[in-house]
């Protein structure tokens, strides 16, 4: 549980308050306790990403990316949900290297192709701007 509340905006917000599982009763929440706290995930994904939609996690664009690669029917989400899919990894900015090429996603994730040690220098996704020298690169979030 301590990794969805410190997640969720939505629940952090509510400072301490234990009833947020009353506030949303629509909400599994052992599902997402499951995903937070097992892996591989092996529970329902469309209806984790509603959810995580509902309490405004971090964690739903990893989700939603999930989603999109994994060949899963989600025209029965919300419209909002089916935009933010069709929105992933559309690449805004690329920089290459000697041996490497990164991709900035207007999510703010970053793809690489090449030297593979790269993608393990920046693994959050919350990136603005990329750079790149022959042998060198930095980013900004």
């Amino acid at each position: 549980m301590d990794k969805l509340v410190s997640d969720s905006k939505i629940i952090k917000s509510l400072e301490n308050d234990s009833s947020f599982t009353q506030l949303f009763p629509t909400v599994d929440f052992d599902l997402l306790i499951s995903y937070y706290n097992s892996s591989p995930f092996k529970g329902d994904w469309l209806k984790l990403a509603e959810d995580m939609s509902l309490l405004d996690c971090g964690e739903l664009s990893n989700v939603l990316t999930k989603i999109k690669y994994s060949n899963l029917v989600y025209d029965k989400l919300n419209p909002d949900l089916i935009r933010e899919i069709k929105e992933l990894n559309k690449i805004v900015d690329i920089v290459c290297g000697v041996n490497y090429i990164m991709a900035l996603c207007k999510d703010g994730n970053i793809i690489t192709w090449g030297d593979s040690k790269i993608k393990d220098l920046y693994p959050d996704n919350n990136y603005v701007a990329i750079f790149s020298g022959d042998y060198y690169s930095a980013v900004i979030n």
